[in-house]
């Protein structure tokens, strides 16, 4: 088995056991909150490397080297802003909780950024300006869901000053 093949597995492995987590503790089996704050780096950070180890990828052109380094950056940002966060999530009623969600917020909307400025780096063909109007509202829509799924998973409790939500599904955070 291939190094990036085992990566990947890797990844794969710390996904399944952070879903395995979820559900775990969103129905209410006592699970240690330390296991979220570990898989969810890990994976982001195996990720990163399987990303370097596609632009390093022999015989890639030069714009496909670009938008991988720029997703391993991207996902890089998206793994610190993960990390960050992870405490406040598990630990709402912490006082310094939306402090910290605030920290992680630069690097996440960062690392969203990036990506889609990869994206956009990709060689393609001509474009008309209805494809280029096209395209700004895709991007567009990303960024609102992105900053709507922020809000509504982190940010909204800690301004509301509400440490729980009504579903343990919605989110890993609900004590």
């Amino acid at each position: 088995m291939s190094s990036s093949r085992r990566l990947v597995a890797a990844v794969a492995a710390c996904l399944l056991a952070e879903m395995l987590w979820t559900a775990l503790f969103a129905s209410g089996v006592p699970v240690p909150k330390v296991l979220a704050l570990l898989t969810v780096p890990l994976a982001l950070g195996l990720a990163a490397l399987i990303a370097r180890a596609a632009a390093r990828a022999p015989g890639l052109p030069a714009a496909g080297r670009r938008f991988w380094r720029l997703m391993t950056a991207s996902i890089a940002l998206i793994g610190v802003g993960a990390t960050i966060m992870g405490h406040a999530r598990l630990h709402p009623e912490d006082p310094d909780a939306l402090r910290t969600v605030q920290a992680s917020a630069p690097a996440l909307v960062a690392g969203v950024g990036l990506a889609l400025y990869a994206l956009l780096r990709l060689p393609t063909r001509s474009m008309t300006r209805g494809e280029w109007i096209r395209l700004g509202l895709d991007g567009l829509t990303v960024l609102i869901s992105t900053a709507t799924f922020l809000w509504h998973l982190a940010l909204r409790r800690c301004w509301s000053g509400t440490p729980t939500c009504g579903s343990r599904w919605a989110c890993s955070c609900c004590p």
